[in-house]
């Protein structure tokens, strides 16, 4: 299921960034991931009315009682077709999935607000992997 997930969200890249997205014709980081996952029939419950600036408690508290996913523990490796979520500045505001990737290890494919303002696919850098809070696998 992982590698038809990393399809289906590779389906999205260069699609614009737009705040609570859920069409091809924008997404944010938690419409890309929804999307993706509704496509491929996989249970996730819509996550709406959260604000560009998180409260530090509803998008974490959201993502960990997902039907389809359990937060992997700390002593799981990460891997291809993990959900992360990410502290950008105080709180957790941002997710990706994780993907296979030609010069690294793993790769990440995320919508994001910032530099492009779009669904792009990179290496899972150490950048990003200093802001990981919690990793999900689907079930």
């Amino acid at each position: 299921m992982q590698d038809k997930l990393i399809a289906e969200a590779r389906s999205y890249l260069g699609i614009p960034w737009v705040h609570q997205g859920r069409t091809k014709k924008g997404v944010d980081c938690v419409g890309f991931i929804l999307l993706s996952m509704w496509s491929l029939g996989i249970k996730t419950e819509e996550i709406k009315g959260y604000s560009r600036q998180p409260d530090g408690v509803l998008l974490k508290h959201i993502m960990d009682n997902q039907p389809a996913m359990r937060p992997i523990g700390k002593d799981e490796k990460p891997e291809k077709g993990d959900i992360v979520l990410f502290r950008i500045r105080k709180h957790p505001q941002h997710v990706a999935l994780l993907t296979d990737s030609n010069t690294a290890e793993l790769g990440m494919i995320h919508s994001y607000n910032g530099g492009q303002k779009k669904v792009i696919e990179h290496d899972f850098a150490d950048y990003w992997r200093k802001k990981a809070v919690q990793y999900y696998r689907l079930k």
